[in-house]
């Protein structure tokens, strides 16, 4: 705000806005409801990706000597052999974190369809 002097005044800053009160909005939670029902393990993941690469007629295969410490790398091909989707995988046991697995899933969505790890 300025004067008519051409002064800029100060006002008081505006009260700031409570970040948690996004999560009570409806499309918040439809988003949420959208995404993987729940944790897998990345022995669970696998076997989903090679199930729909199946029904597809592609191929999954293990990079080797690709990815980090305990991590792999898994591509998706299709009939030609072209890669067309490609995933890092934990070598850890138990669940993954619902974070992973949701980037799992959105990773494979373009070739898989949406929801494709709850099918």
């Amino acid at each position: 705000m300025t004067s008519a002097s051409g002064l800029c005044l100060l006002t008081e800053p505006e009260p700031a806005l409570r970040v948690y009160a996004i999560r009570h909005l409806p499309f918040y939670g439809t988003r949420l409801r959208l995404m993987v029902e729940g944790r897998k393990t990345a022995k669970q993941a696998l076997t989903l990706i090679r199930r729909h690469a199946r029904r597809h007629d592609w191929s999954v295969e293990q990079l080797p000597k690709r990815g980090k410490g305990s991590h792999t790398i898994h591509v998706v091909r299709d009939a030609d052999g072209q890669e067309i989707g490609r995933v890092a995988l934990t070598g850890h046991a138990g669940d993954m974190s619902w974070t992973v697995t949701r980037s799992i899933e959105q990773a494979l969505e373009p070739i898989f369809g949406e929801g494709w790890m709850d099918r």
